[in-house]
């Protein structure tokens, strides 16, 4: 059980505990301190960068960031907690972090725009953005790949099978649609009852 107690904590300090426990202790405490004086025993355990992003002690993982610790389930916690501060040191650290295609999943889900932007600005991308920010139906988010060039060959679909025309008609008027394509979506129109995109699809001409 942790201790928040911060004699008890260096009393592990000074009499050769566990470290790893004061580390974790101090951590949840937020005491930063006692965490300063631990990082000469620091032992590498990436756990420690997820329980201080967990409790959003951002002075803490800064220290373990410049320390070159690593961890992509903290990338994940921030997303999943929506800890935006975090995340963005913990893109921004000197460590190099693999960003994983489920980061990006997560913060779109969770229709977290500053965290999908924050994503994307470091660099990262996603063959399915659109659809998967259709299926979300987050015009903010479709609208933030779609001006930044995404291109996403499922989208016309996506939009067929979550409902969502005016996201069909900007990748219709931006992408085309070829000769094969438009059939096969005035059938799946059909079979879904989308009216609007159905109606959109049959003014249209393939190209």
């Amino acid at each position: 059980m942790y201790h928040p107690d911060p004699t008890y904590l260096y009393f592990l300090l000074q009499n050769d505990g566990d470290v790893e426990i004061a580390f974790v202790q101090a951590i949840t405490s937020g005491n930063v301190d006692l965490f300063s004086n631990l990082i000469d025993k620091y032992t590498g355990n990436a756990k420690l960068l997820d329980i201080a992003v967990q409790n959003n002690q951002i002075e803490i993982v800064k220290l373990l960031l410049d320390r070159g610790l690593q961890s992509d389930s903290a990338i994940q916690l921030a997303i999943k907690d929506n800890k935006i501060e975090c995340l963005k040191l913990l893109l921004e650290g000197k460590g190099e972090v693999k960003i994983q295609l489920e980061a990006l999943e997560n913060a779109i889900a969770q229709k977290n725009n500053i965290m999908v932007q924050m994503l994307v600005n470091r660099g990262y991308t996603h063959p399915s953005a659109l659809s998967l920010a259709i299926k979300s139906h987050s015009m903010s988010i479709f609208v933030f790949f779609f001006e930044n060039g995404f291109y996403d060959e499922g989208a016309f679909m996506s939009a067929i099978e979550n409902n969502e025309p005016m996201m069909f008609k900007l990748i219709a008027d931006r992408d085309g649609i070829s000769p094969k394509d438009l059939e096969l979506l005035k059938k799946r129109s059909i079979e879904l009852r989308c009216t609007e995109i159905l109606s959109y699809l049959l003014q249209s001409r393939s190209y």
